[in-house]
């Protein structure tokens, strides 16, 4: 079984690379791959919750992300300096699951244990 990570470092609905990061991720996880998501930059907005992609015509992220244990994806980062620049904070999110905030060496170990790195 291949470790898969995907960082996810854009907006959620500036274009379809955040929602396309997820959908991959959670084709990855059906095919027995684990599976671990890396959200940092402007990719913490992702996380945000109630938000509506419907009105632009794309999928909700919440909606995605919610799938994930579905899927067995339970490795969920965020980058704690992202968080931070942008006046965050992963408790008060209300996401569920374990996510945990990690430092930018913790985000190098992860990178490094993995077999395929996807976004960056």
């Amino acid at each position: 079984m291949k470790n898969y990570l995907y960082i996810i470092n854009r907006p959620p609905y500036g274009g379809s690379q955040s929602i396309d990061q997820l959908d991959c991720a959670l084709v990855a996880a059906a095919f027995d791959g684990a599976v671990s998501l890396l959200f940092c930059g402007d990719g913490v907005w992702n996380l945000l919750p109630e938000q509506d992609g419907s009105q632009l015509g794309q999928k909700t992220v919440s909606k995605l992300l919610k799938a994930l244990p579905t899927y067995d994806i339970d490795n969920l980062y965020v980058c704690d300096a992202s968080l931070a620049a942008r006046g965050l904070d992963l408790l008060n999110l209300g996401l569920e699951g374990p996510w945990a905030s990690i430092s930018m060496i913790e985000q190098s170990n992860l990178i490094r244990e993995q077999d395929v790195v996807v976004g960056a």
